[in-house]
C-alpha cells in the first residue's frame, strides 16, 4: 500500500479520511486487476503512458495561419497486421464521463478523438488506422445484483470502455477475443451508434477539426 507514505499522512488523521483512503486503495487495486484482464483479453499492445504530442491545425482564417494543440494521452496501444496499423487511445477517469454526439456537434466533449487524431498523426507508421478511442473508469464498483447474477460478471460490466470503436470484426476481435456482434465485456458494441466505419471516423474526426 502507498497511502501510509504520504508525508502528511492525511489518510491516517481521521475516521473519515481512513475511510477515503481504503475506498482509493481498493478501487485502484481493482481498476488495475481489469485493466490487466482487458489487455490479456486481446492483442493491442500498449506502446506508451502519458504519451505527449503535438499536432499543427489550420485555422479556417487562412490570415491567422497555424494553431497547435498540445496533449497528453494516458495509454496508447496499437495492434499491427499485415502492414496496417490500429491505434487504441485510453483516457482514465475517476468520474462518470460518457461519450455522446451532442457533446462533440456543439464541441463539449472532443477530447478523445483529439487525442485519437493527435497519436494517428505522430506514430511513424505507413498505414494508421483508427481501431478506437475510449473512457476507461477507475471506480470501485458496488453493482447492485438480482438474485442469482454473477458478482464478477456484474463488476466487469462496470469497467466496460465507452467509447467509439472501429466496426471491423477482425479489429474488436483483437481488442476483446470473446466478442461478437452484440456482447463483449470490455466493448460497447452492442451500441451500434458506437461503431463506426472508416468513412465515418474520417468524417467525425475531420469535424473535429474544424471545431477545435
Amino acid at each position: 500500500s502507498c497511502l501510509p507514505q504520504i508525508k502528511t499522512n492525511v489518510f491516517n488523521s481521521t475516521g473519515q479520511n481512513q475511510y477515503l483512503g481504503k475506498k482509493l486503495e481498493r478501487g485502484g487495486k481493482k481498476s488495475i486487476d481489469i485493466l490487466v484482464q482487458q489487455l490479456c483479453a486481446g492483442d493491442f499492445e500498449p506502446q506508451a503512458t502519458e504519451f505527449s504530442f503535438e499536432q499543427e491545425l489550420n485555422l479556417p482564417d487562412t490570415k491567422l495561419g497555424e494553431v497547435k494543440i498540445y496533449g497528453k494521452i494516458d495509454r496508447l496501444d496499437l495492434y499491427e497486421k499485415d502492414g496496417h496499423t490500429w491505434v487504441k487511445v485510453i483516457d482514465y477517469k475517476t468520474g462518470s464521463k460518457k461519450i455522446a454526439y451532442d457533446d462533440i456537434y456543439y464541441g463539449l466533449s472532443l477530447q478523445l478523438l483529439v487525442y485519437l487524431d493527435g497519436a494517428m498523426t505522430v506514430i511513424p507508421a505507413e498505414d494508421i488506422l483508427p481501431g478506437g478511442t475510449f473512457y476507461f473508469y477507475v471506480d470501485d464498483p458496488m453493482p447492485r445484483l438480482d438474485f442469482g447474477e454473477n458478482v464478477q460478471a456484474a463488476i466487469n460490466k462496470s469497467f466496460k470502455l465507452n467509447g467509439l470503436l472501429l466496426d471491423d470484426e477482425m479489429v474488436i476481435a483483437a481488442m476483446d477475443h470473446e466478442a461478437d456482434a452484440k456482447t463483449s465485456d470490455i466493448l460497447p458494441v452492442y451500441r451500434s451508434e458506437f461503431k463506426l466505419n472508416r468513412e465515418e471516423f474520417a468524417d467525425i474526426i475531420d469535424y473535429v477539426r474544424k471545431t477545435v
